[in-house]
């Protein structure tokens, strides 16, 4: 039957049906169904969190989960279109670099990881590209020399995906965007938030109120696997003053808001129509007054100073 299934899926082609110019993924949704067996370990494996490299020195900007990949992605879809030319920061093994490529995008991914460019570029040699995407060493905070290669405003915009949690200050990489980013162009910036409301509701009811304050310091110990490393959440203010003046916050929101951060929610995988309607729940809230400042993450649309809307 999964033989069937695969067959089946591979007649059905990918079509550009979508209003907003992104090619509709309903077939590569069977196919990948097929080839997997409706597995959800596959799915869980494909979205485990990124694990540090030891061929990385130093504080690592990728390690520790973003939010939920389907949230994340959703955004990101949103705001950039095929064609676009992006630059993920702290792109880990490259899955949300790759998605986008398969969509049309052109996407240069850097990570301070030497391994996980490896796998990174591994997935893209197998993945159905329609777009193009390669994969750079460097760390967040030496963006700027990192892509010394990188013509100025070379990029219509850019995303990082968490990665900036891992960075104590933000002028290495606000001044590097600053030169890669074309004026108007949008940086989507995700980040920890340093006021969860849901993560001070899970820790009072838990009995576990030291949890409720943890992000209050000015860093908080994180743990991946066997790799220890620091956090500095960031408010939604903070995270918009880290890139003035050369960018501009246009829209700020939580993700995600009200429901448990994503650490939290693992028992949710077992019933994939509550995951679904969490999402749309997440999606509808997260821009509310109030709400919109205590998420588990803050998504930032910064917009590059200096010119129009891209």
């Amino acid at each position: 039957r999964s033989t069937s299934r695969l067959r089946n899926a591979s007649r059905t082609p990918t079509r550009l049906s979508r209003s907003d110019g992104w090619p509709s993924t309903a077939g590569a949704g069977r196919l990948r169904a097929a080839r997997t067996g409706g597995s959800a370990r596959a799915a869980s494996a494909t979205n485990a969190p990124r694990q540090p490299s030891p061929a990385a020195p130093g504080p690592a900007t990728t390690t520790g989960p973003p939010p939920e990949p389907t949230e994340t992605r959703s955004v990101q879809r949103a705001t950039f279109r095929p064609g676009q030319r992006l630059l993920e920061v702290g792109c880990g093994t490259g899955d949300e670099a790759i998605a986008l490529a398969v969509l049309g995008c052109d996407v240069v991914g850097m990570d301070p990881s030497s391994e996980m460019i490896r796998i990174a570029r591994a997935k893209a040699a197998a993945a159905p590209l329609r777009g193009t995407v390669r994969f750079v060493a460097g760390y967040a905070r030496d963006l700027d020399t990192a892509l010394g290669d990188e013509d100025d405003a070379s990029f219509d915009g850019g995303y990082s995906s968490f990665a900036l949690s891992y960075e104590k200050g933000l002028d290495g990489v606000r001044d590097g965007l600053s030169r890669l980013l074309r004026p108007g162009g949008v940086f989507l910036a995700s980040a920890m938030n340093r006021l969860s409301g849901a993560e001070w509701v899970l820790s009072l009811a838990s009995i576990h109120p030291s949890l409720s304050g943890r992000r209050l310091e000015a860093s908080t110990p994180h743990k991946v696997g066997s790799v220890r490393t620091n956090v500095y959440c960031r408010t939604a203010s903070e995270l918009a003053r880290g890139f003035a003046p050369g960018f501009q916050a246009i829209n700020l929101r939580g993700l995600p808001v009200v429901l448990p951060p994503p650490y939290a929610n693992r028992p949710l995988l077992r019933w994939p129509t509550l995951i679904t309607a969490r999402g749309r729940l997440a999606a509808h809230v997260g821009g509310w007054p109030i709400l919109r400042y205590l998420g588990d993450h803050n998504v930032g649309w910064l917009r590059r100073s200096g010119g129009p809307p891209r």
